[in-house]
């Protein structure tokens, strides 16, 4: 999945899902958390996925503003490796206005959320690959839609990747370059 996260990513996370949802700090801390509602159970009636069984691993990234005009001074992305419901998460976001756009033979389901005074971003969702989803900034699965057919990712940032082989064996981490992101947002 780091090969479709772009080679300017100031900040690049990892997550095993399912190592993460049966860890012994993931129970510590549910132990110590005051009762919650039902938010899973609901998301999971909402889009058919069941996080702890059907989400394999998460990779996220942040990256500077693009040329082509994104609003936001810094744009993020998730790239989802397991199963989905395609249909039914197409639907939901159908229903939620989402609309359908294609972008070099992939589908995208594109939303425009507000932002501020700023006016609208665009958030879309595209089924990368079977069982490989991702959800972003429209630019950022634009980007991601582009690596899949090769070029530079952030395998290429040296700077990112040093960060990245040390804790690669772990199963969640992330590495970053906070001066980077500090200058172009709010921190």
């Amino acid at each position: 999945e780091l090969t479709l996260v772009p080679r300017d990513a100031v900040l690049v996370a990892y997550a095993d899902v399912h190592a993460v949802m049966v860890s012994e700090v993931r129970q510590r801390i549910l132990q110590m958390l005051p009762a919650q509602g039902n938010g899973q159970q609901d998301f999971e009636s909402q889009t058919g996925i069941k996080i702890d069984a059907d989400v394999d691993r998460v990779v996220a990234c942040l990256a500077a503003a693009r040329q082509n005009g994104q609003a936001l001074p810094v744009s993020g992305m998730a790239i989802v490796r397991g199963r989905f419901n395609a249909a039914k998460i197409e639907a939901l976001m159908r229903e939620h206005g989402a609309k359908v756009e294609t972008y070099k033979g992939k589908r995208l389901l594109v939303s425009e959320v507000p932002v501020g005074q700023a006016g609208a971003s665009s958030v879309s969702l595209a089924f990368i690959d079977p069982g490989l989803v991702a959800v972003g900034s429209t630019d950022l699965i634009h980007t991601a839609v582009d690596l899949r057919g090769g070029g530079e990712n952030v395998t290429g940032n040296d700077a990112v990747m040093s960060f990245v082989r040390t804790f690669a064996a772990d199963n969640a981490w992330a590495v970053g370059q906070f001066d980077a992101l500090t200058a172009q947002a709010k921190l």
